[in-house]
């Protein structure tokens, strides 16, 4: 009985590092001009103290100066106009991407 109790707590460990882990690793090497094309492309609508909006943004490292970013509580008319309901939200060509998008995913919508 104990061995099964050590073998669940060393399991049990080894899922709670690999989430830590992801959820603190690197942003990807995001290419500059990737940044722009998106930021020219898409919108991100956030607020202030969403950690995953945080995630969102700093999965683009440095280059997330290039998105266009609009924070709900500085500018909450335009997140009414346009509906937002749950951050993060992308906006891409009228269409709404709820939640927090992998780089590839936002590349793909975007067509960059």
């Amino acid at each position: 009985m104990k061995k099964q109790a050590g073998k669940i707590a060393i399991i049990v460990l080894a899922v709670v590092l690999l989430v830590i882990w992801g959820f603190s690793s690197k942003p990807e090497n995001i290419d500059v001009k990737v940044a722009k094309c998106i930021g020219e492309r898409a919108d991100l609508y956030t607020v202030y103290g969403c950690s995953v909006c945080d995630r969102q943004e700093e999965l683009f490292g440095n280059n997330s100066q290039y998105l266009t970013i609009i924070n709900c509580v500085d500018d909450t008319k335009k997140c009414r106009e346009v509906g937002i309901e749950t951050v993060p939200t992308w906006i891409v060509n009228g269409e709404k991407y709820v939640g927090f998008k992998s780089y590839e995913f936002v590349r793909a919508i975007t067509g960059c």
